[in-house]
């Protein structure tokens, strides 16, 4: 289960943490300086304290339930990916660059243990809605050709280091 979405913003930039909450709101999502507790917390808090980061989680409520979480987030992801729908996260990070520094970090993770791999993908913030079309959701899918169908490897990481030009 999706246990952590959420972004990554060196400290020196000082991020103006209400804004950002503030805009994100417009595009009902939750943000959110308090981390939940789960299995990536070690990983994350390793990761933030190298880098010098103020980690900031996502989540979006679910319609039927109206219960706020991050998993919300990567379903609306494979909604994207399946264009069924336009995504408030990548629309989010897309529309309002203005409040964003020139380098932030998107980070997905479900377990993460301190010090193992991650997926490190570098890209543009102009390519991250193409990003999310050609990959769906978060997760590495993996093919398994016996039972001829694809499934997601959950416990490795993926960080997006976003370049805002």
């Amino acid at each position: 289960m999706m246990q952590f979405i959420g972004t990554g913003f060196r400290h020196a930039d000082n991020v103006n943490f209400e804004m950002i909450r503030d805009r994100a709101s417009g595009y009902d999502l939750l943000v959110s300086k308090t981390i939940t507790g789960g299995p990536f917390r070690e990983g994350l808090q390793n990761f933030a304290s190298l880098l010098n980061l103020e980690v900031f989680q996502f989540s979006a409520f679910n319609e039927d339930d109206r219960k706020a979480s991050s998993k919300q987030i990567s379903d609306n992801l494979m909604a994207f990916h399946d264009h069924v729908k336009e995504d408030a996260f990548t629309h989010f990070f897309t529309t309002e660059i203005k409040v964003l520094p020139k380098t932030f970090y998107m980070i997905f993770a479900c377990d993460w243990i301190s010090g193992n791999p991650v997926r490190l993908e570098r890209i543009q913030c102009k390519e991250l809605k193409q990003y999310f079309e050609r990959n769906n959701s978060w997760y590495l899918w993996l093919y398994n050709y016996s039972a001829k169908r694809y499934y997601p490897k959950l416990d490795l990481p993926l960080i997006l280091e976003i370049t805002n030009d």
